[in-house]
């Protein structure tokens, strides 16, 4: 290894300006790392990389517990940022609420680095903002969700060799809702169309007669609102036996396509709708 003097490699080295050391790494790269301002330390740290060079031709240093134990070093926000980056089937608006959430936990466990990352600090967090918030479990489990997509990100990418949240349970949301949930009945759906057909008025941007449509066929098709948005013509087949419906699979949020069956009634009014849609 040759020690080389001052930061352009100058013969005289000035005062209070570190030595350089070039040297060759195991995959024949030339390298340079910056030493010390005193010559005896930066023969040692010099000693050092040599022998770490040795060691990995050898194959005595494990190259990927190595780049592991790096990569624990690095910064959160670093880590968080390309995670925001990575690509996604989710939408844009699920990915941010995961960022936001993972933001949150981080900042409320203070961690800085990945090998800070403990279970029992994160268990602990869950239960005091839980506690804080009054979350239900629904809730809590997206955070615990967001931080384990997160975790996952890192060891598809590398960055972890498994889940340090692994053995953290989720809670069960059948024995905590918050929010009962139940279909309209035929004739609440029918005062709904009424109401909307005799309103007079437009609601974001739409007229009576356009939400009353609207309505009827999210009642006849169990469609969500993004996916009703994302129908044109094409996506009715009124001539096939029976009658189908076809939303795409970037559409659906278990992103699978799904061809569904129309019912009758649904097919009369879409005869007429379909000319104007």
């Amino acid at each position: 290894m040759e020690i080389t003097l001052g930061i352009n490699f100058q013969k005289v080295k000035k005062k209070n300006q570190p030595y350089w050391i070039q040297y060759t790494d195991h995959l024949g790269k030339r390298r340079t790392q910056k030493g010390f301002t005193n010559k005896g330390l930066t023969e040692q740290l010099a000693a050092k990389l040599e022998t770490e060079v040795m060691l990995r031709k050898c194959g005595l240093i494990d190259l990927e517990q190595e780049s592991l134990a790096n990569e624990k070093k690095k910064e959160l926000a670093q880590l968080t940022e390309l995670f925001r980056e990575t690509p996604s089937e989710r939408s844009e608006q699920n990915k941010l609420h995961k960022i936001s959430r993972l933001q949150k936990f981080i900042d409320g466990c203070e961690f800085k680095v990945l090998s800070d990352i403990e279970a029992e600090a994160v268990t602990r967090f869950l239960k005091q903002l839980r506690k804080e918030k009054n979350l239900g479990a629904r809730t809590y489990n997206h955070y615990l969700q967001a931080i384990n997509s997160f975790f996952n990100c890192c060891i598809e990418t590398r960055r972890l060799a498994s889940n340090p949240l692994a053995g953290i349970e989720r809670l069960n949301n059948d024995v905590d809702v918050r929010h009962k949930r139940r279909t309209l009945s035929e004739k609440e759906i029918e005062q709904l169309i009424q109401s909307a057909l005799g309103s007079g008025c437009r609601i974001q941007a739409y007229s009576g007669e356009e939400r009353a449509k609207v309505y009827l066929l999210s009642y006849m098709t169990g469609l969500r609102r993004k996916e009703l948005g994302s129908l044109c013509k094409r996506s009715f087949d009124l001539s096939a036996d029976p009658p189908t419906l076809t939303v795409e699979a970037k559409d659906l949020k278990h992103k699978k396509k799904d061809v569904l069956p129309l019912h009758p009634i649904i097919v009369l009014e879409l005869q007429d709708w379909l000319e104007d849609l």
